[in-house]
């Protein structure tokens, strides 16, 4: 019986107890095949740190984490491993081979990372605009339970509508121009606005797993998940506007 790739890594990285060791070594001094693999194991990590060593330039670093989260960007579909640390091993070796084939100057695998990280960093890690002052009069906020729907009494004869999806926890409407009343709920927001010419800037939570809004009876905007049903909106990056 010979020895599985764990235990010869484990012997290489000196984790394992007095005794395991003593064990392993016995047997790898006994049998010339686990002995082979041992020592093919062994030049292999000694040829990398030598080529690591030898780079003119650091390669693009990209951690597991980073990778997970882009293959749930993608919807990339997983197995779970038999045991999690299977799983841990599987990644944390995805990660050590494109690092060192990235680091291989000319390498298609350095662009490729490169590709990622850049994605990582439009998508997460840009912050969020600033908003502009909007010098509101009144306004209300809260927490919803999951999901919300904003219900503007009435139509307007002028007026308009700013609304945000962003990672943030509350629901808040700010209003320009004539006083409004609201009535709140754990999953809604209703904007006395009859007879009123305000503007409203409306900031709500991205990963709620519904969002409404409506203007008397026409819904102008609904979200399901990360679905977009309705949309009455015009779109300029992170923002919607609409006019009544």
């Amino acid at each position: 019986m010979h020895l599985h790739d764990g235990e010869l890594q484990a012997l290489l990285d000196g984790e394992l107890s007095g005794n395991e060791d003593e064990s392993l070594r016995a047997h790898i001094a006994g049998c010339e095949q686990c002995a082979a693999r041992l020592e093919t194991m062994r030049s292999v990590f000694r040829e990398t740190g030598q080529l690591l060593t030898a780079l003119d330039e650091s390669p693009p670093a990209i951690s597991a984490d980073q990778l997970i989260e882009i293959a749930q960007r993608r919807h990339i579909p997983t197995r779970k491993a038999p045991r999690g640390i299977a799983w841990a091993a599987s990644v944390a070796g995805l990660v050590v081979a494109t690092v060192v084939a990235a680091a291989i100057p000319g390498s298609p695998v350095r662009t490729i990372v490169q590709n990622l990280l850049e994605e990582l960093g439009t998508e997460s890690s840009e912050p969020i605009a600033p908003l502009e002052p909007w010098d509101a009069q009144t306004g209300v906020a809260m927490t919803p339970d999951g999901a919300i729907e904003v219900v503007f009494e009435a139509g307007q004869p002028s007026g308009s509508i700013e609304m945000r999806l962003i990672e943030t926890d509350s629901a808040r409407i700010e209003v320009r121009g004539d006083p409004i009343g609201f009535a709140v709920g754990d999953r809604s927001i209703q904007v006395e606005n009859q007879n009123a010419t305000a503007s409203y800037r409306i900031t709500l939570p991205d990963n709620l797993s519904q969002i409404v809004i409506r203007v008397g009876t026409r819904t102008v905007f609904a979200k399901r998940g990360s679905r977009v049903l309705q949309n009455e909106f015009d779109q300029d990056g992170e923002f919607y506007r609409i006019e009544f």
